[in-house]
């Protein structure tokens, strides 16, 4: 479905952008004649590298949309973009009525985000298990109201079901977008469902690889070697190499570091 925005297709460097921010605003600081000593510049490279490894260790952050009552039962949907141009909202429908379940806006004009998507937005809601049909709207509605997609899902109970979405900029004014639906997953997986769990890590979608790691690490039980030695091949330079041709920079970095995350600590 085609709508009268776009994205970029490459995300810029918020970081590497503030880091050059410290230091021009500290070089007007000092003299014109006057030149940073090795010492200073020694300082400036660890902040650099102190941020930037901040920023990759920490997890992108989820907002968590929870009505239900804490002892009754619920299932998970998971609803996701690496480079988001637009909020979206998630409806319930049944015999043609539009229920309001969740939302999450960017907070951002439209305008902006097609010059620069935001980043990782997750929100995840919980809903009671059952068969039910859902719609996803993009926000703001009174500009982007198109022709939504719409989808059936099987809710679990303790399992989360992965929606993810696609931009794609055909010109400056102009995009498409789609979701993706992946397969439901345990919360908290058990040693009889680690061997679907290990076939996920493998799976052709590259988002289901991502949320099988994240099953597997809420595992209580060890996991198996098969399965260390599929997720040390997730969390592998090569297969990250082999992830860039399938998905966006940030999502395969999130897919090896979360590979990386479950190896260290259930196999310390």
């Amino acid at each position: 479905m085609s709508l009268e925005y776009g994205r970029r297709k490459h995300l810029g460097t918020p970081l590497c952008f503030c880091f050059g921010l410290i230091l021009r605003r500290r070089s007007r600081k000092r003299r014109c004649d006057e030149r940073p000593s090795a010492n200073r510049i020694q300082t400036y490279i660890i902040m650099a590298l102190s941020i930037l490894l901040g920023a990759c260790t920490t997890a992108p952050s989820r907002i968590v949309h929870d009505a239900l009552p804490a002892d009754s039962p619920k299932g998970y949907i998971e609803i996701y973009c690496s480079q988001c141009i637009a909020g979206w909202a998630i409806y319930r429908e049944k015999d043609g009525q539009e229920t309001h379940v969740a939302q999450l806006s960017l907070g951002r004009q439209v305008a902006d985000t097609i010059r620069s998507p935001s980043r990782v937005k997750r929100l995840r809601v919980a809903h009671r298990p059952g068969s039910f049909d859902f719609i996803i709207r993009l926000l703001p509605r009174t500009t982007l109201d198109g022709s939504p997609p719409r989808f059936h899902l099987d809710i679990r109970q303790d399992s989360i079901t992965p929606i993810r979405l696609e931009f794609l900029r055909e010109t400056e004014e102009r995009f498409q977008w789609d979701i993706v639906v992946g397969e439901s997953l345990p919360m908290t997986p058990t040693n009889a469902m680690q061997t679907a769990l290990a076939t996920a890590l493998e799976d052709a979608d590259w988002g289901a690889r991502w949320y099988a790691a994240q099953s597997l690490e809420r595992a209580e039980e060890e996991l198996s070697k098969p399965t260390l030695d599929r997720l040390q091949t997730l969390s592998s330079a090569e297969t990250y190499n082999s992830c860039l041709g399938k998905a966006t920079v940030i999502e395969c970095f999130l897919i090896q570091d979360q590979a990386r995350r479950v190896i260290k600590l259930k196999n310390p």
